[in-house]
This record gives C-alpha cells, sequence and structure tokens, in this order.
C-alpha cells in the first residue's frame, strides 16, 4: 500500500502536511503496515470534514482522530469486533444559492469484546457512500464476527 496515495485522496478535506505528520507518527509506533485506510467523514457546517482516519493491519485496528491540536489515536485488536451496527439515511443541505445537496451519509459502529462500552464509530457524508462502505467491510468484513465469538 502506497501511504502518500492513500493520504492524498483526502487533500480536499484536510491539510496534507498535518495528515501525512500525524499519519507517519502514529505508524512509527505500530508494529504492522495498514492495509486499509478508512476515512471517517463528517458533514460540518461548511461541509464534508475529515473527522478521523482508520487503518487497518492485519492484526489491529487504528483510529486517527484530527479533529484536536493533539495527536490522538489508539489500536484495538481487529479480532474484538463482535458487532457492526449500521445507519443509512440522506441529509438535504441548502446552499447559499438556495440550491439543495443531498449527502449521502452513514455511520457504523464496530463494538468490541474489550469492554461493554467500547466501540469505534465510523461516519461518511458524500455522494458515493457505497463505495465507501464495500472499502470499509474489505477491510473490516462482517466474517470478523464469526471468528471473534470462537
Amino acid at each position: 500500500m502506497d501511504i502518500r496515495e492513500e493520504i492524498n485522496k483526502y487533500s480536499d478535506l484536510i491539510s496534507l502536511e498535518v495528515l501525512e505528520e500525524r499519519v507517519k507518527t502514529v505508524l512509527s509506533i505500530s508494529d504492522e503496515q495498514p492495509e486499509h485506510f478508512i476515512p471517517s467523514i463528517i458533514l460540518g457546517t461548511d461541509g464534508p470534514i475529515l473527522f478521523a482516519i482508520l487503518f487497518i493491519t492485519q492484526n489491529y485496528l487504528g483510529e486517527i482522530r484530527l479533529q484536536s491540536k493533539e495527536l490522538d489515536f489508539d489500536f484495538v485488536n481487529i479480532k474484538s469486533v463482535t458487532n457492526h451496527r449500521f445507519m443509512f439515511w440522506e441529509q438535504p443541505v441548502s446552499k447559499a444559492d438556495g440550491t439543495t445537496v443531498i449527502f449521502e451519509m452513514a455511520n457504523v459502529t464496530l463494538i468490541h469484546n474489550v469492554s461493554s462500552n467500547f466501540s469505534s464509530e465510523i461516519s461518511y457524508a458524500g455522494s458515493n457512500r457505497s463505495a465507501w462502505i464495500d472499502a470499509l467491510l474489505k477491510a473490516i468484513p462482517l466474517k470478523l464476527l464469526v471468528a471473534s465469538t470462537m
């Protein structure tokens, strides 16, 4: 996986310098390289915002939260996921010129068996939710649920 190529995909949502520095620092701590990057995109007052980047390695799910000045991240065992909770909807937004844009929205909550209140939340706001869901399920497939209950 070309990490710079992955980072460049989000250039319209965040400063590439900030994102590259944070990803580089977090990956220097990990003993495994990412196989997948999944953006967590929320809808802000001025449009979509890159809230976090999730990266998946062979054994870890890592999350780099991007909306604070501090470097905020964590790792969890990918096999700890015991539930995928999905919510889809459409969000109309009125632009300044009076036209309406419809955003495809998604929220996926991953429940972990680490503790009763530990979860990872991933969001999407944009125009290609199905591609985002496909990428998410490729990175964190439902079949993990079978492995996590054994």
